[in-house]
């Protein structure tokens, strides 16, 4: 049997970077090579912004028309968004250190090279989004949609998904060994994850329900 392949991920290092504010950010701007302290584009239409290689402190981005947003090779300490609208977004190489988001619209979405670590998150919808080598790492995630993504080397470790729906999802090594798995929308959409002997035990009954078992003592 073939092992389960790990999410890859590349070191992130930015030198020499540019200290500086980005207040005046536009649709469509590019910000290159900057450290940013914290800033808050709140409520502000930044579509197809383009970021690379920058840091950034706490990034308050609740609200913010974030619609083909494009960031590369670049880390945020804490991301605070009550409503993140970042659907047809790109991100690769990117690290999100902490950070508390209500609502996450990424659908349509490429996540590339991508860790975000100790986050509590309500409802995250990544529908018809394709993800290579991302890591959820120590997160709370209320409810999870993966229905027509694409997933492939994807790890939740310590995490706790309350509720998890893939219908239409294509997913391969995408391992759950070490999630807290709560619910299941349909246990059948789960072809492709890796889960723990516990966990398949924990979710007999589901399992059993979505093969149309009926199970009777």
């Amino acid at each position: 049997m073939r092992a389960t392949q790990a999410p890859r991920h590349n070191r992130i290092t930015l030198p020499g970077l540019e200290p500086g504010g980005a207040d005046d950010l536009l649709p469509g701007d590019a910000l290159e090579g900057r450290m940013v302290g914290d800033l808050d584009i709140a409520g502000r239409d930044l579509t197809e912004l383009d970021v690379e290689d920058c840091t950034f402190g706490t990034l308050a981005a609740s609200d913010a028309d974030l619609r083909g947003l494009r960031i590369r090779d670049s880390t945020i300490e804490v991301l605070d968004a009550p409503v993140l609208r970042a659907p047809r977004s790109t991100w690769r190489g990117v690290r999100i250190a902490s950070g508390r988001i209500g609502s996450a619209e990424l659908y349509d979405s490429v996540l590339d090279d991508v860790r975000i670590v100790g986050a509590k998150l309500g409802f995250v919808n990544l529908r018809s989004t394709t993800m290579h080598d991302v890591t959820f790492e120590d997160c709370v995630i209320d409810e999870l949609d993966l229905g027509s993504a694409q997933l492939e080397r994807v790890a939740f470790p310590g995490c706790t998904i309350r509720e998890l729906g893939a219908g239409g999802a294509r997913l391969r090594d995408v391992d759950l060994r070490s999630a807290s798995l709560d619910g299941v929308t349909d246990a059948a959409q789960l072809r492709g994850a890796v889960l723990s002997g516990d966990q398949v035990v924990f979710m007999a009954a589901a399992f059993a329900r979505a093969a149309g078992v009926i199970v009777e003592d």
